[in-house]
């Protein structure tokens, strides 16, 4: 989980902000422990990549993640829990 300051001091930047400052090697390693959380900073940095590389995928910086993208994460984590829910049966 994340801790509720990590959380908070990144509550006003724009993904790919949080993802440079949550990864930089001098940060503390320990606020960027939810999962979900390492899941929207490769997101973001995928999409932030696709777009340089293909203008017609670009997106504005700071909408790197956006509300399509945590539809499918959240359909993407239900599916998930839901399998090993079923398998567990």
């Amino acid at each position: 989980m994340m801790g509720s300051d990590a959380n908070s001091s990144g509550s006003n930047w724009n993904p790919i902000d949080k993802k440079n400052r949550y990864l930089d090697i001098k940060s503390n390693q320990v606020s960027v422990a939810s999962l979900k959380f390492r899941i929207m900073l490769q997101i973001c940095q995928d999409n932030y990549n696709n777009g340089i590389k293909d203008e017609k995928k670009k997106r504005p910086f700071g909408l790197e993640w956006d509300v399509e993208d945590m539809v499918r994460h959240q359909k993407n984590m239900l599916e998930i829990i839901m399998n090993n829910l079923n398998s567990a049966a």
